[in-house]
């Protein structure tokens, strides 16, 4: 019912109706099934969508429609056979499919072409899907028949019983030969009992001393085993008896205490030191760090970073021992190569015959004329002498009757280099004061 073709008069008459309904003077309306509806619906219940094509109000669309059940196994892919192929015409000439032309035929091209049909090719079939809902459609197990598996379940049974059979078979055979051992031993007992006599009682009486003996020396190797383990454990003990670390000194102003790394990094009892008689007390973690072994230790771990970086395969943790060798081999070159150094600069300057009292007062020297640092009345002038150091360059050549070298004197008006004697710039000229 649409509602916008009514005219006023028609709306009118619907509501004086729906009242009366509701008041109970009228009959209510009926759908199509011809059951009553209630008055007091409203209306966007009542009617239905405009897609569905339903002339009377009613209650029939708001129901849930059950699909038609159908067999997912038997219909989901259902083949049909193409119908009327004995008049049709339309078929590929190159394969003898009625599906497609020979315009569409994906197989190679053939030189004699078909003049029939081939009706057991399977393109002649067309596969049909029907709607079996979201359900169906989305079913993983579509097609799935148990049955076709009944042969692997058997297959699996028969295995199971097979190793039944077989371990059954050698619990059978453990169980004959003990009971053939002990039908040997029964027999020998019988046997040395009918020998009888006084010689039984005797060989008893040894044999039951040597069991006894046996037994005892079992039960003190048991007795020994567990001390020894005991002693083990007891070796592998940490001692307790030296003293803490926070024990050394009580004092508040102390060093001071980790306890979470239990690490104590200054001496406890620096101010203390030369009133303790005994030598062997507790120094603190970075006296031991850095003495003795513990910087060694650092230069071969920082060794070992260094070379990782170049590219060898070293470890400080996990080859220590390679790590070793290499550093020595390292420190053996860059010796060499400092030694080498050495040499070369002493060639270089001739300097090779100098003695280590001559090497030791060079490296006090600040300059070429030595002078000792004291109070001014006690410099002696006459002890100021020159020390001659031996170059490869020529030095103190006066060249034209000058008294000082070229480059002494410098002018800063024709900003030249010159003779401090003369203060000529000319380096051919010679001396003025001469």
């Amino acid at each position: 019912m649409n509602s916008k073709n009514e005219t006023r008069e028609e709306k009118k008459k619907e509501r004086e109706l729906n009242e009366a309904r509701k008041a109970g003077k009228l009959e209510a309306l009926k759908d199509e099934d011809g059951n009553d509806i209630n008055p007091h619906m409203p209306q966007y219940i009542l009617k239905a969508p405009w897609y569905l094509n339903q002339t009377q109000p009613g209650l029939k669309h708001q129901r849930y429609r059950e699909a038609d059940k159908v067999k997912i196994e038997e219909e989901r892919n259902r083949k049909i056979y193409v119908k009327n192929i004995k008049n049709k015409q339309d078929f590929c000439k190159n394969c003898g499919s009625a599906a497609h032309t020979e315009k569409y035929c994906l197989e190679r091209t053939r030189k004699k072409k078909k003049n029939f049909m081939n009706k057991e090719n399977d393109e002649d079939y067309l596969c049909v899907t029907q709607d079996l809902g979201y359900d169906g459609n989305r079913d993983r197990w579509v097609g799935y028949d148990p049955n076709n598996f009944d042969h692997i379940y058997r297959e699996y049974e028969k295995i199971v019983d097979e190793q039944k059979k077989r371990k059954a078979e050698k619990l059978k055979k453990k169980y004959e030969k003990q009971s053939i051992k002990k039908k040997k031993e029964e027999n020998e007992e019988n046997e040395d009992e009918e020998e009888g006599g006084d010689a039984e009682d005797s060989e008893l009486s040894s044999d039951s001393e040597k069991d006894n003996d046996l037994n005892d020396n079992k039960q003190n190797n048991k007795k020994n085993n567990k001390n020894e383990k005991n002693k083990t454990i007891a070796r592998n003990l940490r001692i307790r008896e030296d003293t803490a670390k926070y024990l050394y000194n009580l004092n508040l102003n102390s060093a001071f205490y980790d306890p979470k790394s239990r690490s104590m990094r200054e001496d406890p009892l620096a101010n203390i030191k030369n009133n303790l008689e005994n030598s062997n007390y507790y120094k603190g973690e970075n006296y031991y760090n850095n003495t003795g072994d513990a910087i060694e230790s650092k230069k071969l771990e920082i060794f070992a970073w260094e070379s990782y970086k170049r590219g060898e395969n070293v470890h400080f943790n996990a080859q220590p021992t390679q790590l070793e060798l290499m550093y020595k081999e390292f420190l053996e070159k860059k010796n060499k190569l400092i030694k080498k150094k050495q040499e070369d600069i002493l060639k270089t300057y001739k300097c090779e015959n100098i003695t280590k009292e001559n090497n030791n007062q060079q490296e006090l020297i600040h300059s070429e004329v030595y002078t000792e640092y004291k109070p001014v009345d006690q410099i002696d002038s006459k002890k100021n002498n020159k020390i001659k150091i031996l170059s490869k360059y020529e030095e103190d050549i006066y060249i034209s009757d000058h008294t000082s070298i070229f480059g002494s004197y410098y002018d800063r008006e024709t900003k030249k280099w010159g003779y401090k004697c003369c203060k000529c710039t000319d380096k051919f000229q010679h001396c003025v004061q001469s």
